[in-house]
Order: structure tokens, then C-alpha cells, then sequence
């Protein structure tokens, strides 16, 4: 589904090989002797580890930096040796822990700095998100809610690359129980998610009153649908053919034209989360063709359809043959 945090939790549990800066057996040189109470100099290791900064007794303690020999660095506050306090932990790759530290241990507040963009600012436990955090994605996908474990679990708000929001509940990073999608508009889409599919009942309410009913499995709505009209009229057919059967019940049709283009543009955000991506393109080429006095819409199903055709790439599906 939604990305949230591929390779967060890789970064932040791995056990760092700092080695106890207290025990001299490796070290090469200091300017700061065990004799002095408080002292600024530089030590050196023989392993490439190199600290600047301030000592106690011959141990780093205050305000320092310490350089890893594989790329890795810490600036900020030390404590007996260990890192204790708020600093900034900068990985080889360029991605960045700011934050609390305990013990040599992240803490419970800081921000996690991706090179890539990324970015999540929040809670966490034993060096893993965990309690209420948010993660800022550099392509404009964000998720604010609970956390557990490394990944999002519990009620939250993911907010996707079109501007439309999910509210409900996550499991392991996937929507998982009721939950419901909201437009800047007002039109909201309720349902229920296993797994991070769509199934069951699903009701597309639109703000002018009308809803598009319809039934979804495994992530995919059933050949039929039902649109109800704010004033009690119905139409039923396939999903396909709504428009063409509501001509002979409704004169006015702007509004409905526009509420379909906002349907097909839900449903395929819905196959884009599930990585169905063929279905995804279909539904927004079929958005194209309702509501084209909506330029802003148009842009955004532009923009959709070129993502999804980056990750058709991504995934090598742009290296097939060509059927004849």
C-alpha cells in the first residue's frame, strides 16, 4: 500500500559498533590524560575511530563528535562514553537520526532525516517508532497517526499525492478495518479495508447529496453499482454504463458527470494503493472522459497517470513486448 516506511526500521534497530570509548585497550593517542578533570582535545582509536570535543577524566563527556571508520558520525552530547542527551546520528547512505539519546540508546522524541527526502518526526521506543509520530514522504504522501513497532498501527490519517485523505484504522502499514476517504470537496468514500483491499459495501457520498453505492472484493468493485439521487431517484447497471442510464432519468447532468469523474479517479487511487496498476490507469482514463470543465481534476489525473506509468517502469513492465 502506502510505502510508509520501507527501510525505517532497518536503520534504526541495527546495533552500532561503537565499542566501549571508556575501555583504552585500542587506543592510539589523546590529547586529554585520565588526570584531568575537564578537558577539550581529540582522541584516537585503532580500529578509525576518531572523537573531538569535551572530556572528563580522559572519557568523552559533554559535547563532542565522534567519527566511525565506515562513514558513519555523531555530533551532540556524551555522557560516561556513551551518547546521552541530543544529538544528530548521520548514517554512510546521508540519512539522519536528530534527536534524543539514553545511554547510547535513541530516546523517545527526535526526527529521522531521509537523503531521499523523507522524514518522520515523532515517538519512539527501543530505537523504533512507537506512539504518535508523522512521516512527511518526499512525493507528497504523509501519514500523522499511532505507531507501533517500527510501523503504523492503530488510527491515523494517510494522505495521498492527489490531496484525498484516508481516516481509519492501520495494521503493519496497511489499512485494516473501517475507514473512510475524504476530499477537500466534502465527498467522502466509506468502506472497509482487509489487508489494505477494499471489501464489502461501499458508499461514495457526494456533497450535492447524491451516492454511488457499490460492492467490492479482495480490492475490486463487483460489474454493477447503484447511483441514488439527493432526490430519492435511482439508476442501476453496470459501473460503465451509470452515466448513459441516468440521461433518461436526470435533464441536468453537470453534476453528476462531475461526481463519476471523482468516483473513477477514487476507485483508481484505491488499485494505484494496491499496486494494480492496469486497472488504475483504466479507471483514470475513464475519469478523463467526465467532468472536462474540471481543468483541476484533469491535472491531477494527468499527474496520476504519469506516476503510475514511472512504476509500471520501476517495475519493468515498460521492457515487455508489445503484444501484435
Amino acid at each position: 500500500m502506502i510505502a510508509i516506511c520501507k527501510n525505517l526500521l532497518v536503520l534504526l534497530v541495527v546495533t552500532l559498533p561503537w565499542v566501549a570509548m571508556a575501555n583504552n585497550a585500542d587506543e592510539l593517542s589523546t590529547t586529554c590524560p585520565k588526570t584531568e578533570k575537564y578537558c577539550k582535545g581529540e582522541k584516537k582509536w585503532s580500529d578509525g575511530k576518531v572523537y573531538t570535543g569535551e572530556f572528563k577524566y580522559g572519557i568523552p563527556n559533554g559535547k563532542g563528535k565522534l567519527l566511525m571508520p565506515d562513514g558513519t558520525s555523531y555530533s551532540g552530547e556524551f555522557k560516561q562514553g556513551l551518547r546521552h542527551g541530543y544529538g544528530e546520528f548521520t548514517y554512510s547512505n546521508g540519512d539522519r537520526f536528530v534527536g534524543d539519546w539514553f545511554f547510547d540508546q535513541i530516546g523517545q522524541q527526535g526526527t529521522l532525516k531521509f537523503a531521499n527526502g523523507d522524514e518522520y518526526l515523532g515517538e519512539f521506543k527501543n530505537g523504533e517508532m512507537h506512539g504518535t509520530g508523522t512521516i512527511l514522504n518526499a512525493n507528497g504522501e504523509a501519514y500523522s497517526g499511532s505507531w507501533a513497532k517500527g510501523k503504523a498501527n492503530g488510527m491515523g490519517t494517510f494522505t495521498r499525492s492527489d490531496g484525498s485523505q484516508y481516516i481509519g484504522h492501520f495494521t503493519n502499514d496497511k489499512r485494516d478495518g473501517e475507514g473512510m476517504v475524504v476530499w477537500s470537496t466534502g465527498d467522502t468514500l466509506r468502506g472497509n479495508w482487509t489487508n489494505d483491499k477494499l471489501s464489502g459495501k461501499v458508499l461514495f457520498s457526494f456533497n450535492n447529496g447524491d451516492v454511488l453505492k457499490s460492492d467490492w472484493v479482495n480490492g475490486k468493485p463487483t460489474v454493477r453499482g447503484k447511483y441514488v439521487f439527493s432526490d430519492g431517484q435511482e439508476v442501476a447497471g453496470t459501473l460503465g454504463n451509470l452515466m448513459d442510464n441516468s440521461v433518461s432519468k436526470i435533464d441536468i447532468l453537470e453534476e453528476t458527470d462531475s461526481n463519476l469523474q471523482l468516483s473513477w479517479m477514487g476507485f483508481a487511487m484505491e488499485f494505484k494503493a494496491t499496486e494494480n496498476y492496469k486497472l488504475a490507469n483504466d479507471f483514470l482514463f475513464a475519469a478523463q472522459q467526465y467532468g472536462t470543465s474540471f481543468s483541476s481534476r484533469q491535472e491531477v489525473i494527468a499527474q496520476e497517470m504519469n506516476i503510475i506509468k514511472e512504476r509500471q517502469k520501476d517495475k519493468g513492465w515498460a521492457k515487455l513486448p508489445e503484444k501484435k
